[in-house]
This record gives C-alpha cells, sequence and structure tokens, in this order.
C-alpha cells in the first residue's frame, strides 16, 4: 500500500445545484474528484470520504435528508467564494502538506 492518501472533503448533496448551498463550480470539482479518487484507487492509495451531519434541524447536512464555495461574510466584510477558497487552500499547503492540482496529481 502507498504512503500517500487522498482525503475528499464535502462532496455532498446539499453543495449540489439542487441542494441547500450550491456551489460555484461544482460540476467541475466533482469531475476532478472522481478523476483523482479512481487514480488513487488504482495506485493503492488510501482514499479517506469526509461527511459532515448536523442536526435534523440544521441549516445543512441535515441527518437523514439528501442533502462552499459561498461568499461569505466575516466582521462585516464580505468575502469573495475565490478568495475563501484561497485562503484555506493557502493555509493548508503552509502549515500541513502539498497542495496539488488534479493534473499534477494525475500525471504523477
Amino acid at each position: 500500500m502507498s504512503k500517500r492518501a487522498i482525503i475528499v472533503v464535502d462532496l455532498q448533496n446539499d453543495y449540489l445545484a439542487a441542494g441547500r448551498f450550491p456551489l460555484v463550480g461544482i460540476d467541475a470539482a466533482l469531475e476532478n474528484a472522481a478523476r483523482v479518487v479512481d487514480a488513487a484507487r488504482r495506485s493503492g492509495d488510501l482514499v479517506i470520504n469526509v461527511r459532515h451531519e448536523s442536526a435534523a434541524d440544521g441549516p445543512f447536512f441535515a441527518v437523514g435528508t439528501e442533502g462552499a464555495e459561498r461568499d461569505l461574510e466575516f466582521r462585516g466584510e464580505v468575502v469573495s467564494a475565490d478568495k475563501v477558497h484561497a485562503a484555506y487552500m493557502s493555509a493548508l499547503a503552509f502549515g500541513y502538506g502539498r497542495v496539488v492540482s488534479t493534473e499534477e496529481y494525475l500525471a504523477n
């Protein structure tokens, strides 16, 4: 077994177009994730899926439902979805591991 792992987080129905919090670019993200997961499994890499759940009356990820990139607000300032994503990915790359694109992963 490989020493690499792929962690898939939050590819859940609530983020699809018909969900409670549709994401910007979700279709492309799903396609890329499927390609990466397929390649990882063929290579013997560990694939970890993280699924979040909230209480049944929660705003999303409610238990028992089928159920971002979203603009967010912090201290009165609206932060665009692309900036939210960039901030998150830069924090991961700085302190936790190597962040690569789908194409770069598939090429190795």
